[in-house]
């Protein structure tokens, strides 16, 4: 028998399946093999020498301060997950007691999952925490907490501050939503860490306020069309980034032009079809931003990773980014060329594929040689 608790753990392992079969869409047995079982086991060998040798260029990054600013960030993006689907609005709509039910267990996964990427974020800069900015701790475990405590406030907030309408009225939304992250989270966890004021008090606080918010919002009806919206916008941005691909949204229609190349300016004076190409594919990468962050995310994780060992060590490692760049750059290519436009000149694709290749790989490779070096 169908119940509200049942529907929603339906929805819930759809949802889950959904991301890992597009998942396994694009991170094949020769992408784990090759690429990210390699990847897991310099991570983590990074991570335990970190215990050992922090570099010295750590002693000089305030990391109180970045912890604030990583948390910050998850928390002004954090959304309640739900798992509506179209499917649902008529039994839903007959049975209004049930938007409710799943309105609450929806916040309640929400919280958890939201509390294992706080868990996850802690663990990454604990080493700089604890031996760089010596907290104790009892310090960083009260932070987790009121962190926690935080992440329940801006989930039901960032619910209520939904990015619509106008974009004057998108403006003030975000603005509003900034002030309540900076009151809630920002300003008391600054000013513990530097010992201005004790902590306990603000996870008091901050754990009633969530109370009060989590009852609110828990009795409040369920706006069906505006979560259904939210959970189709979270699938296109997940296919947009796996898939090499943007979809365009309802608020990005309103883009008349990318926000790159406005007037389609020309890369290469050559009109041969390779360099056509190759100019198309470079434009594609950077007017993408879910592309372009990938594309800089592996260059600055990768500088981070030489600066971490010494000798040898330095340029295996480099060997190893040009490997995993190069593989990901190939399974962007291989879905890119697919578009309808490219058939008429897959006669020079691969010398495109060849020259935007070096292109692609050209910042990375100089930056990380001069890191090398140096």
């Amino acid at each position: 028998m169908l119940t509200p608790n049942r529907l929603f753990f339906v929805r819930l392992k759809q949802h889950v399946r959904y991301i890992a079969k597009s998942l396994r869409s694009v991170l094949d047995w020769t992408v784990w093999l090759y690429v990210l079982v390699p990847l897991l086991f310099i991570a983590s060998g990074l991570y335990i020498e970190l215990w050992t040798r922090i570099p010295a260029w750590a002693n000089d990054v305030p990391w109180s301060l970045m912890l604030i600013t990583a948390v910050s960030f998850l928390l002004l993006n954090a959304k309640p997950h739900i798992g509506v689907e179209e499917a649902d609005q008529l039994i839903l709509l007959q049975h209004k007691q049930w938007l409710q039910r799943v309105k609450q267990l929806g916040l309640v996964y929400s919280v958890i999952m939201a509390a294992l990427r706080l868990l996850i974020l802690y663990a990454v800069l604990l080493p700089y925490l604890m031996i760089v900015a010596e907290l104790s701790k009892a310090v960083l475990l009260e932070l987790l907490l009121y962190s926690i405590c935080t992440s329940l406030i801006m989930l039901i907030v960032n619910q209520y501050l939904i990015k619509e309408g106008k974009w004057w009225m998108r403006l003030i939304r975000s603005g509003v939503r900034s002030i309540v992250l900076a009151v809630v989270w920002v300003l008391p966890a600054f000013g513990y860490t530097v010992q201005l004021w004790p902590l306990h008090y603000f996870i008091i606080a901050s754990a009633v306020i969530a109370i009060v918010l989590a009852w609110r919002y828990a009795v409040t009806p369920l706006a069906y069309a505006r979560q259904l919206r939210q959970e189709q916008e979270f699938r296109l941005r997940l296919t947009s980034v796996l898939l090499s691909q943007v979809h365009e949204t309802k608020s990005s229609k309103r883009r008349k032009r990318p926000w790159i190349f406005r007037k389609s300016q020309r890369l290469f004076k050559r009109s041969d079809a390779h360099y056509v190409i190759s100019e198309l594919r470079i434009k594609a990468i950077l007017r993408s931003p879910s592309l372009l962050q990938i594309w800089g995310l592996m260059i600055v994780v990768g500088s981070y990773a030489i600066t971490l060992v010494d000798g040898v060590g330095v340029w295996v490692i480099v060997a190893g980014l040009v490997f995993i760049k190069r593989s990901w750059l190939h399974m962007q290519w291989e879905h890119w060329r697919t578009e309808d436009y490219l058939q008429l000149y897959l006669t020079e694709a691969y010398a495109a594929k060849k020259l935007s290749q070096r292109l692609l790989m050209g910042p990375g490779l100089a930056i990380w040689t001069i890191i090398a070096l140096l």
